[in-house]
């Protein structure tokens, strides 16, 4: 059961709507409330059927999704060991709410964030206060986020039956992909609604284009003229025979000296539409700093230059938004723990191919930085006993000379050669 939230005192009750339509104040109605045009895009209704727009998405969803988030504790020696066993770790780790799995959540984090601007999620703790799960709501839902003297904030959301409740900030995860204010979150459209309404003109330009502008393949030609009879007879059978889905690769066969002349297949318009859709792409792709290779558009693609672009998704794209999410969670979920922090587990998509991965774990283990067992375990292989013991190349390691002993002086050794004394000695100091 969630906790009961105190009351707002509020001068004027909100009026009583149903969860599947709030109600807004004029000055706070969403920019996909109304349709301008059929060409502008003011709603993720209509962002969402245009393909560049879907993959970007798509792609920080995918990519989120997939990355699980670790809950550490630091050790005073400054290493860290994984909280496994605790509500937190589970929580976190694997299922955020009773509905749904940590995959689900962290989608929903990537959509909301470019689609509307802002994730909100209430914050349930037990009585010792460790984590018990994250309730997601809907934007639409939060009326306002005031913010007093001190810079705290308080937000004030419409229940289930249309009732305000207010949250203080430690109750409340507020993640902000763009903002003006710090304090509330502007979606994406509310910016690059003109460059996609500019890509859903050129689609619908192109649809036009092609729906009335059909054209023939080719055409007949014969020498002289030809009567209407001859003219007619000539195009019904040539329909006959070679029109149609299910005539394509007939050998056309002409008689009277009559010649096949193919249109060519590609048009000067043809390829100005083709090349508008593809700068369109590019254009997309810069709104979710992408490169436009993420989003499909692979004609100068090549092996090297898709290595480098899936280290330059990371660093650039996804590495600063993992960041925020960090510091909100550890804000709001750790604040009265030092020691217990939480981060997200980017190995597996850092992860090379294999041959590099061979490489990198073979270094690690002769440099001693990651044991056997380690790398065993991160190959998901059995545990063997006898790899805990790090290793070290014998021509790294440090070198001291054994301490000085004198030799006693000896006439000869069994041999007849004369053994060195103490006067002759090499390692003798001098």
């Amino acid at each position: 059961m969630k906790p009961t939230k105190t009351k707002a005192k509020a001068k004027a009750q909100p009026r009583t709507r149903n969860t599947h339509s709030p109600a807004y104040l004029l000055s706070e109605v969403p920019g996909d409330y109304f349709k301008i045009s059929n060409h502008h895009v003011n709603s993720t209704q209509d962002a969402q059927t245009l393909s560049p727009f879907f993959a970007a998405i798509r792609l920080y969803e995918l990519s989120f999704g997939n990355i699980p988030l670790v809950t550490y504790e630091e050790k005073p020696d400054g290493s860290r060991v994984q909280m496994k066993g605790t509500k937190t770790y589970y929580t976190l780790r694997n299922r955020p709410n009773p509905a749904m799995p940590r995959t689900v959540f962290q989608k929903l984090i990537a959509r909301r964030l470019f689609e509307t601007g802002e994730f909100f999620a209430t914050i349930q703790r037990n009585i010792n206060g460790d984590l018990l799960a994250l309730y997601p709501i809907p934007r639409a839902y939060v009326s306002m986020v005031l913010v007093d003297d001190l810079w705290n904030k308080t937000y004030f959301i419409y229940d289930g039956s249309g009732q305000l409740e207010s949250y203080d900030d430690d109750e409340m995860i507020h993640l902000m992909l763009f903002s003006e204010n710090g304090i509330r979150g502007k979606s994406i459209l509310d910016y690059a609604s003109q460059s996609l309404s500019l890509h859903k003109q050129v689609l619908d330009s192109a649809t036009s284009y092609y729906q009335n502008a059909a054209r023939p393949s080719g055409y007949v030609r014969f020498p002289g003229r030809l009567d209407a009879k001859a003219l007619e007879n000539l195009k019904a059978g040539f329909k006959q025979a070679y029109a149609s889905t299910s005539n394509t690769g007939a050998l056309p066969i002409l008689t009277d000296n009559g010649e096949w002349v193919t249109f060519p297949t590609s048009t000067a318009a043809d390829a100005q539409i083709v090349e508008a859709l593809n700068n369109s792409v590019a254009d997309i792709a810069r709104w979710f700093n992408l490169s436009p290779m993420r989003l499909g558009a692979l004609e100068n693609a090549h092996y090297n230059s898709l290595a480098a672009d899936q280290a330059s998704f990371y660093s650039q794209s996804l590495m600063p938004l993992l960041s925020d999410i960090e510091d909100e969670f550890n804000h709001k979920i750790f604040a009265d723990q030092e020691e217990v922090f939480c981060e997200f587990d980017t190995s597996k998509i850092l992860r090379g191919d294999p041959e590099s991965e061979q490489q990198i774990n073979s270094a690690y283990i002769q440099a001693g930085v990651l044991l056997r067992s380690e790398v065993r375990a991160s190959l998901n292989l059995p545990y063997v006993p006898g790899l805990d013991q790090p290793l070290a190349p014998v021509n790294m390691g440090q070198v001291s000379l054994p301490a000085f002993q004198p030799v006693k002086p000896t006439p000869e050794d069994n041999n007849g050669t004369p053994r060195p004394t103490a006067d002759t000695n090499p390692n003798q100091p001098d």
